[in-house]
C-alpha cells in the first residue's frame, strides 16, 4: 500500500503495456523491508512534453526511461538536446534533472545488475534475494507488447 512516506520511483516510455519490470521492483522493495513503489508511466506519442512538465508537480524521486524511448525526439528537444540517450530524470525540489549517457547501456541481460544499482543508489545497499528468485524475476520483466510487433 501507498502511504504519505512511500517513496515513489517509476519507468517512463512510449509502450509499456506489457512491461513488467514494476513488478521486479516492488517484489524487491518488499522482501527488503523497503517502503517504496514503482509503478510503469506509459505516454502516448505527443504526450511526451506535457507529461514532462506535469511531471514536476509528482512525488517521484526518480523516473527511469526505458531502452525504447531513451533518444525520443520529444525527450531530448524538451531538455534541449540533440542527441545522446535520456537514461533517467531526478526530481529535486520541484525540477527535473536529466541524466543523460552518450550510448544505450541497457540490455536484457543487464536488467538485475541494473536492478541492484539502482537499488543501491536510491537506499544505499544491495537487495538481498535469492538466486532462483532473481532468476524467475529476469524472465518475467520486460515482455514485447504485442502493440509494438509489426
Amino acid at each position: 500500500m501507498i502511504g504519505k512516506n512511500t517513496r515513489l520511483f517509476a519507468l517512463m516510455g512510449v509502450d509499456l503495456s506489457a512491461n513488467r519490470i514494476y513488478q521486479m521492483y516492488n517484489y524487491i522493495f518488499e522482501v527488503n523491508g523497503v517502503d517504496a513503489a514503482f509503478l510503469n508511466i506509459s505516454v502516448p506519442i505527443g504526450k511526451m512534453e506535457f507529461t514532462l512538465q506535469n511531471l514536476v508537480q509528482s512525488e517521484f524521486e526518480v523516473v527511469l526511461i526505458d531502452v525504447e524511448s531513451a533518444n525520443l525526439p520529444e525527450l531530448l528537444n524538451f531538455f534541449g538536446k540533440t542527441d545522446g540517450y535520456l537514461s533517467k530524470i531526478l526530481i529535486q525540489n520541484r525540477a527535473l534533472i536529466p541524466v543523460f549517457t552518450p550510448a544505450l547501456q541497457s540490455s536484457e541481460d543487464e536488467i538485475l545488475q541494473s536492478a541492484r544499482l539502482n537499488f543501491f543508489e536510491w537506499f544505499g545497499y544491495y537487495p538481498k534475494l535469492p538466486e532462483d528468485t532473481l532468476k524467475t524475476l529476469k524472465e518475467s520483466a520486460p515482455r514485447e507488447s504485442i502493440l509494438t510487433r509489426e
